[in-house]
């Protein structure tokens, strides 16, 4: 890997290119939306917007800082799946001023900023957290409110054409929250006036079966008496804090794009941008955490180490990608190759590895042996009949080697990767039998075949080559032979699988599967 085929690189070096000196503060912004659990969505876009600052640092930036703004003064639209009910009494209010549906802490939005700062706490990752309320109401904010009320006409002529024509007519950027029911999103502007600093509404709207408490009054602009919509809330981030830099999903270019807008409009500079593409389900529809569909980042650790999602989040950030259990076998064999790689390829000053994206403190030496692969071990409990993890190391040890000094991180994986058989694999293992004559004959062929000695390769190119001889395609050939041997229609290499396992265990397993045959 190069400076330029990296795209961490190239967005370090265009940001460097904007801000023109390397010693200049650099700052990244990072956004999560605390009405929920903070999702893999989250892990991606903060893990992201690590590789650029890691680039940066590469490239001789000095100072260089990354923001993760929790959006904890937005209204609650609706109960999220599996909340309690009662939350419907606070729909339309800030989530920092909703009660904890959990009971452990001051508010609904507190609890998720805890689970927010725990989740990138556990990773390591630096970053400075910001929240909406406390900002707004610390007046960090004042400036740029102030500026907004005094260009209100300007900023709704950008927003305006993008609104269906019932909405034009009521849209304001400002939300105040009424001082009776405590609600921003049943409250509309009718009036502003720059001159106080204040906007006057009434309380009037509805969200969903809640309608305002019909209270009219008039509030300050300042200390978080308001906030402002999505869009003008973005801008006034990027104005305020200055923000250097901003990756977000493909469905936010519009908005990124009237944001842009309107910070112009404010007299300020929009921060350089990165749209990333969005993940998908296993049936390649958009995954929606609302239906609670996805992997989760606990669900993913559970079985494989977090470098492999971090690699998953580094590779091809505008390709969409489907995002499923299923493709942890091949994520975790594509961080193997990567730290394979690593350790065979001397280092060059200013350039990482990919792995050391992944992983900016990397042990000394490969805590794996060559040539391990995760489809490997994820299958070969299924081939010695147990998903213990000691009888798999024990395979291992004598298959592969084990490396020297701390094991813990491969005593780790084979754990992980009997985990993923038992929970994933084993419910969809079929109990197989060569019942046709040309599958018997295939089985018996390789176990007659490995009664004598032979190399993983040459294992390899036996099975390939056989498919010739009894006039099957390699690919059924191989089908055949997984099915019988792991109960899976396909799998790792099968020549240094069988060697991993032993030959001796695949000929039992093959002249189990012809008895089973002839009964």
């Amino acid at each position: 890997m190069t400076q330029s085929e990296s795209w961490p690189y190239q967005e370090a070096s265009r940001i460097l290119e904007r801000v023109g000196d390397p010693r200049r503060e650099i700052i990244l912004q990072t956004g999560f939306g605390p009405s929920g659990f903070p999702h893999i969505g989250t892990f991606g876009e903060v893990t992201r917007t690590t590789f650029i600052r890691r680039a940066l640092a590469d490239l001789g930036a000095t100072s260089v800082r990354l923001l993760t703004f929790s959006d904890d003064m937005d209204g609650l639209r609706k109960v999220p799946l599996n909340f309690p009910s009662w939350l419907t009494e606070h729909l339309g209010r800030p989530l920092n001023e909703i009660p904890d549906p959990f009971g452990c802490c001051p508010s609904y939005s507190h609890h998720m900023n805890g689970k927010l700062k725990e989740m990138l706490d556990r990773f390591g990752f630096e970053y400075e957290f910001k929240s909406s309320a406390e900002e707004y109401k610390g007046g960090v904010f004042n400036e740029g409110l102030v500026r907004i009320l005094e260009k209100v006409d300007v900023v709704r002529q950008i927003i305006l054409p993008t609104l269906g024509e019932d909405k034009r007519d009521n849209w304001s950027p400002f939300l105040p929250i009424c001082t009776q029911c405590r609600r921003l999103y049943t409250t509309r502007v009718t009036g502003t006036h720059p001159e106080r600093a204040t906007v006057s509404y009434v309380c009037d709207g509805q969200v969903q079966t809640v309608k305002g408490c019909g209270h009219s009054g008039e509030v300050s602009v300042k200390d978080g008496n308001v906030k402002v919509g999505w869009k003008a809330d973005w801008a006034l981030r990027w104005l305020v804090y200055g923000i250097t830099y901003e990756m977000y999903g493909k469905d936010l270019i519009e908005s990124s794009n009237l944001s842009g807008k309107i910070v112009r409009a404010l007299g300020g500079n929009p921060p350089l941008g990165f749209f990333f593409e969005l993940f998908l389900d296993e049936t390649g529809a958009k995954i929606s955490k609302s239906i609670g569909k996805g992997v989760t980042v606990e669900t993913w650790l559970k079985y494989a180490p977090v470098e492999s999602l971090a690699l998953f989040m580094f590779r091809n950030p505008r390709r969409a990608k489907r995002l499923f259990l299923g493709v942890i076998p091949q994520q975790v064999d594509e961080l193997l190759d990567e730290m394979e790689t690593h350790y065979k390829t001397p280092s060059v000053d200013g350039q990482r590895s990919t792995y050391r994206f992944l992983n900016p403190t990397p042990p000394a030496s490969n805590p794996f042996p060559m040539g391990l692969r995760y489809g490997m071990l994820s299958v070969l409990a299924g081939a010695i009949g147990t998903p213990d993890p000691k009888i798999v190391t024990e395979y291992v040890k004598r298959g592969l080697g084990w490396p020297e000094g701390d094991d813990r991180a491969l005593g780790a994986l084979i754990s992980q990767s009997t985990e993923f058989y038992r929970d994933v694999l084993l419910p969809s293992r079929v109990s197989f039998t060569p019942a046709a004559p040309h599958e018997r004959d295939v089985v018996a062929r390789l176990e007659s075949y490995l009664a004598s000695p032979h190399a993983p390769d040459e294992i390899q190119k036996w099975i390939y080559d056989l498919g010739k001889e009894v006039g099957l395609e390699p690919k059924d050939v191989f089908r055949i032979l997984y099915l019988v041997i792991t109960g899976q229609e396909k799998g790792p290499r099968l020549g240094p699988f069988i060697a991993l396992l032993g030959q001796e265990r695949i000929r039992e397993l093959l002249r189990h599967a012809l008895d089973k045959a002839s009964d």
